[in-house]
């Protein structure tokens, strides 16, 4: 079991640095100049941040826009990260003299820290926001590539 929780600690940050370095692409692919892409990332990860329960409880998030956590890296890592580490271990602590036990679920639910029971959910999800950012950074290569629009990128010029 301990190989098993390491792989999935490795998948798990992997899938994060790899999602992180196709969301900076990205936003540089969509940028005219380099300051311009670098306070575009870091915004971008400081509100996924903030919308993945990393600065901010989850629970203070307005329902309206509550939709966005699904959208952060951080979200997925550390639901990944914290259940592959909680899940199924035991605590025990002696205070008085009296043995108490707990679960790393009742830790959880006790800090309020929304975790999914299957860690294949959010190892799933960091692919596809790694897939997403990649073909985001993708596509905004081809348009700036040409001459900015979309127009000129589907429907090219007839050269004389």
């Amino acid at each position: 079991p301990a190989l098993i929780i390491f792989f999935i600690y490795l998948i798990a940050t992997v899938l994060f640095s790899l999602g992180c370095g196709a969301l900076s692409v990205a936003v540089t692919m969509g940028s005219k100049t380099g300051g311009v892409a670098s306070l575009g990332i870091i915004l971008l990860l400081l509100f996924s941040m903030m919308f993945g329960g990393f600065l901010s409880a989850r629970d203070s998030i307005p329902s309206w826009i509550s939709w966005i956590q699904y959208l952060s890296l951080f979200y997925h890592v550390m639901g990944a990260l914290v259940s592959n580490e909680i899940r199924g271990v035991t605590f025990s602590t002696t205070i008085s003299g009296i043995t108490v036990k707990f679960t790393g679920t009742d830790v959880l639910d006790q800090i309020k820290f929304a975790i999914a029971p299957n860690i294949t959910e959010y190892i799933g999800a960091l692919t596809a926001l790694w897939f997403m950012w990649l073909v985001i950074g993708y596509i905004a290569m081809k348009i700036y590539l040409f001459d900015g629009t979309w127009k000129s990128m589907i429907w090219k010029k007839k050269t004389e």
